[in-house]
């Protein structure tokens, strides 16, 4: 390169300049570069001057353009990278390749659009910027000088694109043909790339180029085991890619051996990351072939091998599209493999999948929508108490009005963390006497405010001024305040916390092991969707948790046996924890088998020896169980050990008398597996309950023993779980203990509890079952003496089965009302369902108004969706403040987070709840309009969801011409497919937006008419509102729905109701005045005349008027109703004039009409005068004086 150049080059490579290059001018200058370096001659001078630039802020720049640029502006920035030799100066040279290969994948992608209607438009505007050959060669081979020839998404684009790009275009020259030889056959191997030049060869041969294609002899020439066809231009960069490919395999295959030259040495720098990529493309490919079925993908890739990859993705930043791609599908399928095989326990492997598809969501996003509705529908059998906390230790001696306010400090904090509702007077005290508290109680009151409104400015200053006072209870609750700080207000005071690192390892080292695991679970907490903390103060936390974690971990030898349940309880499940729970594991073992040794003993000795023995502790043991059910830990030694104990305990329990106290131990055993789902404890359960299934009469068997056994038919650890007959059991039971109405008497808060769980598992028939109904009717007596989260599900399930006769106690609902905001997700959302029903406490539902903005960062996508979608179904949605204030805050929250909804569906759900709730921001509509746009998004829709979607929009009146015709011409083509609910919102959405498409009205239109029998009457007026709003003809379908209304006229809600499907048969030019329908709707408004309104007798002097109905009836019944507005001062002058020129134009002669109204008549001109509105205005402050 000459010198000219070079200074130029470093002259672009100045930090300033090449950051204020635009993309054309970065294109353009390194094009040229690629241009000049054959035309530059190569001395040492030249040669020590290129190697002497730097060239990373052009590589910088060249990241940020990247992603904006066409195929061909990427070719020239590759060809410009090889020119500059980035790959020996700059360190960015895997960023740059990668930039490149998922810039030209997404070019590739657009252009394999295939061409439907919504794309035909931008795959015409992209036919200019297609991809061709010479893009995918240019990538290739900066790849190769880059050294790197492994990565995925680049051998996926030449196996399936090289062949179709070389027969596409202008015909293919000699020249590129040797150029694809040599590329393809140094990335791939020389086997591999000859077999795929014979490929495109044949491809060519079938084509029309194979004649005028210069290309067929060069590619003929490529054949395996002979010397390939190239010219000197291009033996000699093939033989340097070669040998550096063969030498990266060699050093990879054995990293110990020597290099056989100098110039197979590889960079030991680089050898990490071409490992990694090298082991990902060995996996990636296995996978590909066994998801091809050319191979067992289980036996081909273990689960080992597929943690190892994962792992290597995420340390090494690999952001390929085609690997992440592969690995989500091989997630899901084997994640989900295990879901359907729950008798076989997962691996450790596959569970640290899991946990690597949580800490890396952004990548795998359909493994984790998977787990997402797998943890959402085992929410209902965890519990949802809240984890025990410790009261905190003040952190400095407490004045004697702190001690005063101590109680009720604590009293808000332990009850706030439980999910309770702190009443407004205990904030009242606290806010003003926090200026008396520690920095640990001020640490716990910003905890009570975060959870229900704003941080008061006065904890955030007290704070600052404090955080080297807190304990490590008092940094536990800082830590907790910000994960529902959703405006941001603590960041500062948190970081300045974290970063005191000597003060928190000397309350580390000082610090109770609850007061540990307490902090352990807040870190572990994920943090706030509202605001996004400073990526300082997340460095700090992982810090802090390290440091926890080895605490933890040195101190598990000497843990007594409560601690180690502490410990196994609260870490089960948290990353990087494995280590110390295993730890804990392994000491409750030891304390299992000591116990063990000693019952087997006692076991050995004679029969009238043992007597004097003391029974096994078995609390204990379920006291064990129910720490790893909370922490969902699973050790198998641990578990049998315990599964060996609790056998011993109810061994021959079946065949014990009813009164056995062990029964109600064995229904807590068998509801804690249920949740628990443990293949070993399974076992001690399928031993017991098979007395059950092998009973002949039932009458004698306890009832905790049947309700056991229904709860052990829904254990994924039973076989019989999976069949189709998983539910004739349960249903059995139930029967069975209404039939013997064994819940008439007292009924334990357990029993109810497992009966709750069973009713809230069965599928619903729609069909009212008289035993559940009995078994709910029951539970509710002794609802308000069970947990808050069984009375808030025995809500939910008595709205959902419960006859509209029925009544819940309100102590049940106060008890459900007072502890909501603790609820688990499904739970809450469950309640959010349920709210339409006719039973459903008014209280609770504005507690669940109130409180759903506090808990959405708790909620998945899909469970708010459906929160909001089931509060648009209360009774007087969005009329009240309350609601508004919800609709304001939440709509902000999904706008500021639309990419977490990726579901078509839940987008669909979330609108049409917040249309119904009044809500009408256009920003809110406008953003998820754009979101449904999205192919992946749209291609989750569903008739159901365009049907909200379209009812959404016309609610609020928002218009999106081009998403609006495209759903219109969906339903065009798909007419018949739609249900009767769908027709229904989709006619009334797209009709309130005024969109005027005759083919949509007319194909929809004439679906309603053959099924007009399947709307309820409501939506057959509503049907035909529709279509008069918009003055829309529809003859065939005005006469069904007219004929149906009028057969069933006396069943409507109201006589305006009846005037107002006249006045739109009328709008849709029907026959009014001649149609024996009219008539008999005419009738029913005549005979409820005295009902009518002043805006009713408008619309039907309208009608009257327009087509000359001489409907004599009808008319008096006007008359007469006029008459009788007019004596209560309701009758507007207007009105009356129009009811008297009505009876005139028909030659009706009313004379007390004319008598009463001529005088009210005469007030109003018969003359119109059209005012604008500012001449309004004027009028109306004249006459006001």
């Amino acid at each position: 390169m000459s010198r000219v150049v070079v200074r130029l080059v470093r002259r672009l490579a100045t930090p300033a300049v090449a950051a204020a290059l635009a993309k054309e001018e970065l294109c353009l200058a390194l094009s040229a570069v690629a241009q000049l370096k054959p035309l530059s001659p190569i001395t040492p001078e030249a040669s020590a001057g290129s190697s002497a630039l730097v060239t990373d802020p052009l590589a910088r720049r060249s990241l940020r353009v990247i992603p904006h640029c066409t195929s061909y502006e990427l070719r020239m920035i590759a060809q410009g990278a090889g020119a500059l030799q980035w790959s020996g100066t700059s360190a960015l040279s895997a960023f740059v390749v990668d930039a490149l290969v998922q810039g030209l994948y997404k070019q590739m992608e657009a252009c394999s659009v295939v061409a439907t209607p919504l794309s035909k438009k931008l795959s015409m505007a992209q036919r200019r910027h297609r991809v061709r050959l010479h893009d995918l060669l240019a990538v290739v081979e900066q790849a190769m000088d880059a050294g790197f020839f492994f990565n995925v998404t680049l051998h996926a684009l030449i196996r399936q694109h090289a062949e179709p790009l070389a027969c596409e275009g202008p015909n293919l020259s000699a020249a590129t043909s040797e150029e694809l030889i040599a590329v393809f056959c140094a990335y791939l191997g020389e086997e591999e790339g000859v077999a795929l030049a014979q490929r495109i060869r044949a491809a060519l041969a079938a084509s029309t180029q194979a004649a005028a294609s210069s290309a067929m002899e060069v590619l003929g020439s490529c054949v395996a085991g002979r010397s390939l066809p190239l010219s000197p231009a291009w033996s000699g960069p093939y033989a340097r890619w070669s040998q550096q490919r063969s030498a990266l395999l060699a050093s990879l295959s054995a990293p110990s051996a020597s290099p056989a030259s100098p110039n197979d040495a590889v960079d030991p720098a680089a050898t990490p990351q071409q490992q990694a990529r090298y082991d990902v493309l060995q996996v990636i490919q296995r996978l590909c072939s066994g998801a091809n079925g050319e191979g067992s993908e289980g036996d081909a890739v273990r689960d080992e091998d597929l943690l190892r990859v994962l792992q290597e993705v995420t340390v090494l930043q690999i952001f390929d599209p085609v690997t992440l791609l592969v690995l989500d599908d091989a997630l899901l399928r084997r994640l989900a493999a295990i879901e359907q095989r729950p008798t076989v326990p997962a691996t450790t492997a596959a569970a640290a999948c899991e946990n690597l598809v949580y800490a890396q969501a952004q990548r795998y996003p359909r493994t984790l929508a998977m787990l997402r509705e797998r943890d959402a529908a085992a929410e209902g059998a965890t519990s949802g108490d809240g984890a025990p906390t410790t009261a905190a230790a003040p952190s400095s001696p407490p004045t004697f009005k702190a001690l005063q306010h101590l109680a009720v400090v604590q009293s808000a904090y332990r009850k706030t963390l439980a999910g309770g509702a702190v009443p407004d007077k205990d904030l009242f005290h606290l806010s003003s006497s926090i200026s008396t508290f520690g920095a640990d109680e001020v640490a716990q009151t910003a905890v009570v405010f975060a959870y229900v409104r704003d941080i008061p400015s006065d904890i955030i200053r007290i704070l600052a001024g404090g955080v080297e006072t807190l304990t490590l209870d008092g940094v536990a609750a800082l830590l907790r305040a910000t994960r529902h700080d959703r405006a941001g207000a603590l960041h500062t005071v948190v970081k300045a916390c974290l970063g005191n690192v000597a003060h928190l390892q000397q309350c580390i080292t000082g610090a109770s092991v609850e007061s540990l695991v307490e902090l352990v679970q807040v870190l572990s907490l994920p943090p706030t969707r509202w605001t996004t903390a400073p990526k300082e103060t997340s460095a700090l936390e992982v810090q802090l948790l390290e440091l926890a974690l080895a605490q933890l971990y040195l101190h598990v030898e000497a843990m007594p046996w409560e601690l180690l349940l502490c410990v196994v309880r609260g870490l089960g499940g948290i990353a990087g924890s494995q280590e110390t729970v295993h730890a804990a594991c392994d000491r409750l073992t030891a304390h299992l088998g000591g116990a063990n040794l000693t019952a087997a003993a006692a076991a050995t000795l004679p029969s009238h020896s043992t007597s004097s023995l003391p029974p096994l502790d078995i609390s204990k043991y379920f006291e064990l169980m129910d720490a790893l059910q909370c922490g969902d830990v699973v050790n198998e030694r641990l578990l049998d050990l315990l599964a060996a104990a609790l056998a011993t305990h109810f061994k021959g329990l079946g065949t014990c008398t009813a009164d056995d106290p062990r029964y109600a131990g064995f229904l807590r055993f068998a509801s804690c597996e249920l949740s628990y789902e443990s293949s070993e404890l399974a076992e001690v359960v399928a031993g017991v309950v098979q007395t059950v299934t092998h009973a002949d009469d039932w009458a004698a068997l306890p009832t905790e023993l049947l309700v056991s056994a229904a709860l052990f038919a829904f254990d994924r650890c039973n076989v019989s779980s999976l069949s189709a007959s998983a539910f004739v059991l349960p249903h059995m039971v139930l029967q069975h203990i209404a039939q013997s109405r064994r819940l008439s008497g007292s009924v334990s808060a357990a029993l109810a509890t497992a009966i709750v769980e069973i009713v809230s598992r069965l599928p619903s028939t729609g069909v009212e079952d008289a035993a559940i109904a009995y078994c709910v009717q029951a539970l509710l007596l002794v609802g308000p003496s069970t947990t808050p989260l069984t009375a808030a599900r025995l809500v939910s399930i008595a709205c959902r089965t419960a006859p509209r006769a029925a009544s819940i106690p309100q102590e049940l609902y106060d008890l459900v009302t007072g502890n909501v905001q603790g609820l688990p997700p499904d739970v809450f959302t469950s309640l959010c369902l349920a709210i339409s029903s006719p039973l459903f406490d008014e209280a609770l539902g504005n507690r669940l108004v109130e409180v759903l903005p506090l808990v959405a960062d708790q909620l998945t996508p899909h469970q708010l969706s459906r929160c909001v979608f089931g509060l648009g179904e209360m009774r007087g949605a969005g009329q009240r403040l309350a609601h508004q204030v919800m609709t304001e805050a939440l709509s902000d929250y999904a706008v500021d987070n639309v990419e977490l909804f990726t579901s078509g569906r839940d987008i669909a759900a979330l609108l049409h709840g917040f249309a119904k709730l009044q809500c009408t921001k256009r920003n809110l509509y406008s953003v998820f309009a754009k979101r449904v746009k999205e192919r992946y998004v749209r291609y989750t829709l569903d008739f159901q969801s365009i049907s909200f979607l379209l009812f959404a929009f016309g609610s609020v009146k928002f218009v999106d011409q081009q998403l609006v015709n495209s759903f219109c011409q969906t339903f065009i083509e798909h007419a018949e497919e739609l249900a009767a609910p769908e027709l229904l919102m989709t006619l009334r959405g797209v009709s309130r937006m005024c969109l005027l498409n005759t083919q949509f009205y007319w194909r929809l239109g004439a679906v309603v008419a053959s099924r007009a029998d399947e709307f309820p009457l409501q939506a057959q007026c509503d049907l035909i509102n529709a279509y008069g709003s918009i003055e829309q003809r529809h003859p065939e379908m005005a006469i069904s729905l007219a004929a149906c209304i009028a057969a069933n006229a006396a069943a409507l809600p109201s006589v305006s109701t009846a005037v107002d499907v006249l006045k739109s048969l009328w709008l849709m030019e029907y026959k009014v005045g001649g149609e024996e329908a009219a008539q008999t709707i005419a009738n029913h408004i005549v005979q409820h005349g005295s009902e009518l309104s002043s805006a009713d007798l408008m619309k039907l002097c309208s009608i009257i008027l327009d087509v000359r109905w001489a409907h004599v009836p009808l008319l008096n019944a006007i008359a007469a109703r006029s008459i009788e507005l007019k004596a209560h001062d309701r009758l507007e002058g207007y009105v009356a004039r129009t009811v008297l020129d009505t009876l005139g134009s028909q030659h009706v002669f009313h004379l007390q009409a004319r008598t009463q109204l001529s005088e009210l008549a005469r007030s109003v001109s018969k003359e119109v005068v059209q005012l604008s509105g500012e001449e309004q205005e004027q009028l109306n402050l004249l006459t006001s004086h």
